[in-house]
C-alpha cells in the first residue's frame, strides 16, 4: 500500500551555552551522553513522523555545541542569540512548503514526558497559532503542565506574519518566542493527567541537575 502521508511538523530544541545560573548545562552528563543528545534521542525514539533540530546561536560560545551536534548527526541551526523569535523565523525560512508547524522545546527539560509532545502534536489545527500546554488565568501565565514539561507547537505561517508585517514585539517577545502567539488564537492543551505530580523537572542550576538526577536514577530512559 502506498504511503501518502506528508511530514508537515518538525521539532526545534532551543539550546544555548551561555546560560546565567548554569552556563554549558546542556552538555553536562546524563545517562552516559550530553544533556541535549539525551534529549534528542528521547525525542527522536518516542515522537514519530517529525524531524527535529536544534536551533542555538551563531555566536562563539555555542561552537563546542555545534560540534556536539556534528559529532552525533544531529541537525542544527544557527542564529540569533538574543532574539529567539528571528532564529525560529530564519529556520523557518529553509523549511520546504509542506512544514506546517513548528514545535518549541528548550533543552533545560531533558525529562519531559514525551507523551506531552505527541498529545499536542496530535491536537495540532492550522485555526490556531499556537497549540501549547500553557494558558492565561487574569492576565497570569500558567501551565497545565510542571516546569520542564512545557511544549508549545507554532502555527509557522503565523510565525511568518508576526515577523514579516513587524509586530510590536518587546524584548521579552523576542527572547522567549511564544509571547506573541499566545496574543493570538490558542489551543490549550490539559495534559495535567500525564504529569506524575507538580515537581519543577527543569533544569536551571547544577543543584536542579544533581537533584533530578537522583529522582530519575531508576528510570534513566532513551
Amino acid at each position: 500500500m502506498e504511503n501518502n502521508y506528508i511530514q508537515d511538523t518538525v521539532i526545534c530544541i532551543q539550546a544555548r551555552m551561555s546560560s546565567s545560573r548554569f552556563p554549558g548545562k546542556i552538555l553536562v552528563d546524563i545517562n552516559g551522553e550530553p544533556l541535549i543528545v539525551y534529549l534528542y534521542k528521547r525525542i527522536i525514539k518516542s515522537v514519530k513522523n517529525v524531524s527535529v533540530v536544534v536551533l542555538t546561536s551563531n555566536e562563539k560560545s555555542d561552537d563546542p555545541l555545534v560540534d556536539v551536534l556534528e559529532k552525533n548527526n544531529i541537525k542544527y541551526f544557527r542564529g540569533d542569540l538574543v532574539n529567539v523569535l528571528y532564529r525560529f523565523y530564519e529556520y523557518s525560512n529553509t523549511l520546504n512548503n509542506n512544514i506546517k508547524f513548528i514545535g518549541r522545546i528548550c533543552a533545560d527539560s531533558p525529562f519531559i514526558n514525551t507523551d506531552i509532545i505527541k498529545t499536542v502534536i496530535n491536537n495540532k489545527s492550522v485555526e490556531f497559532d499556537i497549540i501549547t500546554t500553557r494558558y492565561y488565568e487574569k492576565d497570569v501565565l500558567k501551565s497545565t503542565a510542571s516546569k520542564g514539561n512545557n511544549f508549545d507547537l507554532l502555527n509557522r505561517d503565523t510565525l511568518v506574519d508576526i515577523v514579516d508585517n513587524k509586530e510590536n514585539l518587546s524584548l521579552d517577545d523576542k527572547e522567549h518566542t511564544i509571547f506573541p502567539f499566545l496574543r493570538r488564537k490558542v489551543l490549550s492543551i490539559d495534559v495535567s493527567s500525564l504529569v506524575e505530580n507538580s515537581m519543577d523537572i527543569a533544569i536551571d542550576t547544577r543543584e536542579d541537575l544533581e537533584r533530578l538526577k537522583e529522582e530519575f536514577k531508576c528510570k534513566m530512559f532513551i
